[in-house]
């Protein structure tokens, strides 16, 4: 079981810094968001990518879509992510 836990979290971490990190920045400039003022917790304090990836995630600030509902700095970069991927495969 902890080897389980040591692949996936160090998957997490690649895929984190890999893909979630740079769509967290883009969003968080578009948006001119700045990263959460807030401890940060748990792996994310293994490296500054890390650390940078958990405070834009955990930004204190709230964000509207475009239909006016609220939501987080997670789903925009959802959506960054998605339409990165869906751009590379068309």
């Amino acid at each position: 079981m902890l080897g389980l836990d040591y692949l996936y979290r160090d998957a997490m971490k690649s895929h984190e810094v890999g893909e979630l990190l740079p769509c967290a920045r883009r969003v968080a400039q578009a948006l001119e968001v700045l990263p959460g003022d807030v401890p940060v917790e748990g792996y994310y304090t293994e490296s500054p990518e890390l650390t940078e990836y958990f405070c834009l995630a955990k930004c204190s600030r709230v964000i509207k879509t475009e239909s006016g509902i609220p939501a987080g700095i997670w789903s925009l970069v959802r959506r960054c992510l998605i339409s990165d991927i869906w751009k590379t495969n068309r």
